[in-house]
C-alpha cells in the first residue's frame, strides 16, 4: 500500500551490506577477468585548466604515486 513510512519503506541494513559486499566481490571477478578495465587517468601539466596546473605543482606526487584498487559507492 502506498504511503508507508520511510521506516517501512527503509531496506534492511544487513540486506544493503550483503548486496554491497556481493557487488564488491563481482567488480573484483570481472576485473580480474579483463571484462572490466579501470581507465588510467592522467594529469596535464600543460592543461589550459589553470585549476589542473594548479593542482599539479601542490599536490603532484600525491597524483603520480595513487592508484585505484577498490571503489565505493555510498
Amino acid at each position: 500500500m502506498p504511503g508507508g513510512t520511510q521506516e517501512e519503506d527503509a531496506p534492511d541494513p544487513e540486506t544493503v551490506k550483503a548486496k554491497r559486499k556481493e557487488l564488491e566481490l563481482k567488480v573484483e571477478a570481472l576485473l580480474a577477468s579483463g571484462v572490466l578495465a579501470i581507465p588510467v587517468l592522467t594529469w596535464d601539466p600543460e592543461s589550459p585548466d589553470v585549476r589542473e596546473r594548479v593542482a599539479i605543482k601542490r599536490i603532484g606526487t600525491i597524483f603520480g604515486a595513487y592508484q585505484v584498487k577498490t571503489w565505493f559507492w555510498g
